[in-house]
């Protein structure tokens, strides 16, 4: 999630709901609420922080980091509107529960995006009737590769042609086709 943090952070005025310590890795500017790092006071609390946010701004998107927190973004959207996307784990789906599945599985269905973090995951989500084209697949540890060495790989493998398309010094898209873009952002450390 830090790197989402990071990335989010480089286009939007960013607000975290997060254990207690998750402030001293967030990005600089970011507006932070801490709560406990156990579980279940966590989820309520976190909640209750999400609310007071919510109060004093009208969020465009609410991502969350696991299934876990799907309900309560849910109820947030009902209450506030905006967009939600969960990351979503193996586990977040297969918790051999008959009450985590009576609740938590209808609320990640709910989501308007998923990010599984895997093809499984992705394979699991859609066992539970979530549609595929709702769930992208990011597998977790992966770092996005140098701009340069994606240029010649562009337009091979039967896509059709491809382009890298300069937006400023630290942001490169690289454009496989009508409907997808893949987006590159460089860190740019400053003296």
């Amino acid at each position: 999630m830090l790197h989402v943090a990071a990335g989010v952070s480089d286009y939007a005025h960013l607000t975290i709901v997060g254990p207690r310590g998750c402030s001293e890795h967030c990005p600089a500017g970011a507006t932070v609420y801490e709560s406990s790092s156990k579980l279940l006071p966590f989820l309520l609390f976190s909640i209750w922080h999400a609310v007071k946010a919510c109060r004093k701004t009208d969020f465009q998107i609410m991502i969350g980091g696991s299934g876990l927190v799907a309900p309560a973004l849910l109820l947030l959207r009902r209450i506030f509107g905006g967009k939600t996307v969960v990351f979503l784990h193996g586990l977040d789906i297969v918790v051999a529960s008959k009450g985590y599945q009576w609740l938590f599985i209808p609320c990640i269905r709910a989501m308007d995006h998923l990010i599984a973090n895997s093809h499984n995951t992705r394979r699991l989500a859609t066992g539970k009737g979530i549609e595929e084209d709702r769930i992208s697949v990011v597998n977790p540890g992966t770092s996005l590769p140098d701009p340069d060495r994606i240029e010649p790989l562009l337009g091979r493998g039967g896509k059709r042609g491809g382009e890298i398309v300069e937006r400023e010094p630290a942001t490169r898209v690289a454009r496989l086709d009508d409907e997808v873009a893949l987006l590159i952002a460089q860190h740019v450390q400053s003296n």
